[in-house]
């Protein structure tokens, strides 16, 4: 498989949850998949050696090819690429190392911890990710829903989720920061996506009640809808959105919308099509890209072989679309839709009794067919 690499590093996270259920050469495969290369250069991406260095780390390298790292019942990273790669390598995994909680994983933010700020929310902010792509589609399974297909673009730096809160006396407050540049950018992203797609965008506020926060984002969507003619455009405010989404979930096409609201109607896009173990997503920017399933840790069922490995499959399938790896990706997707549709390997979730490991290896050997 030949990848061209373009000018950005890329990055895909996955809960230990999954990594920890699958035998090395798993990961090693899925790795594999997952890789770049620098810009302007071509290099044929061959499996890497695995070396178990201890049980709670795995480190996949050849040459320059860095690292995935499994830290306690943390985060597991899958980073690729070169010189850049392994610097960004060494800075996240000091960051991993010394913000790690026992019994929490990274892609969780826990309650009760000050001043606590999860890995995944560091690296969207730190490497300026502004754009979340969660896609949602019916699939051939009975908890889905017909006839989905959407894609919620979520501003991911701003909004509530930005970390500035306070306390005065015994009132608590928390800012939602909107600005305008932001706005422009989520918006373009998501017009330039719709233009893709099916030419139609949903712009979703509750700028009735937050005139100012929620005002500007509609401004400048509206202002930013101009430059695009050929795309319809609605706006709905979020709660009749998420009532949409139930009664009428094929009437979207991409959904802009900022953080906090993003954040809840994906995983209720996701409940429609057979949950969050379907779920995949990205984080884009200008530099970087990161791709992770929707999903948090599921500490409730770790050890356990059992969670669902199709929404960080699914992450990668969305990270070599990306690259512009179009055939690669439809073929993954291919897999995972002719595994869905043949029932027999499906974790409990979606109503099965396969482990993790057995789905994956159904995944893969129906790629090679």
């Amino acid at each position: 498989m030949k990848i061209v690499y373009r000018s950005v590093w890329y990055l895909i996270v996955l809960s230990s949850t999954y990594v920890n259920a699958m035998e090395g050469n798993k990961v090693q495969e899925m790795a594999a998949h997952s890789s770049a290369v620098k810009k302007d250069r071509q290099d044929e991406v061959m499996p890497a050696d695995h070396k178990d260095s201890s049980p709670a780390f795995l480190d996949i390298s050849d040459k320059d090819w860095k690292q995935v790292g499994i830290f306690g019942s943390g985060v597991a990273v899958i980073i690729a690429g070169g010189v850049g790669a392994g610097l960004l390598a060494r800075k996240l995994w000091s960051y991993v190392r010394r913000t790690r909680q026992d019994g929490a994983s990274q892609q969780v933010t826990p309650l009760g911890i000050p001043d606590y700020r999860s890995a995944i929310l560091t690296l969207r902010k730190e490497l300026d990710l502004y754009a979340n792509v969660r896609p949602a589609k019916s699939y051939p399974i009975q908890k889905s829903v017909k006839d989905v297909d959407l894609v919620i673009a979520r501003e991911n730096t701003e909004g509530l989720y930005s970390g500035m809160e306070f306390e005065l006396a015994d009132s608590a407050f928390s800012i939602k920061m909107v600005t305008r540049k932001a706005t422009k950018r989520i918006a373009k992203f998501a017009f330039d996506l719709a233009m893709k797609r099916h030419r139609k965008v949903t712009i979703v506020t509750k700028a009735n009640v937050l005139r100012m926060s929620d005002g500007l984002f509609l401004e400048v969507s509206r202002k930013v809808a101009e430059d695009y003619p050929e795309v319809e455009v609605d706006e709905w405010f979020v709660d009749v959105t998420a009532m949409k989404l139930v009664l009428k979930p094929h009437v979207f096409d991409v959904i802009l919308t900022s953080n906090l609201y993003g954040d809840i109607l994906s995983d209720e896009a996701a409940g429609l099509v057979g949950g969050l173990g379907l779920a995949p997503s990205a984080n884009i920017g200008t530099d970087y890209a990161l791709f992770e399933p929707v999903h948090g840790s599921a500490l409730d069922i770790a050890g356990k072989g059992i969670a669902n490995p199709i929404a960080a499959i699914l992450s990668t399938k969305m990270l070599l679309d990306y690259l512009g790896e179009t055939r690669v990706a439809n073929g993954l997707e291919e897999a995972v839709l002719t595994v869905l549709l043949n029932g027999k390997h499906l974790t409990p979730d979606l109503g099965g009794n396969a482990t993790t490991i057995e789905v994956t290896d159904a995944i893969i050997k129906a790629s090679r067919t």
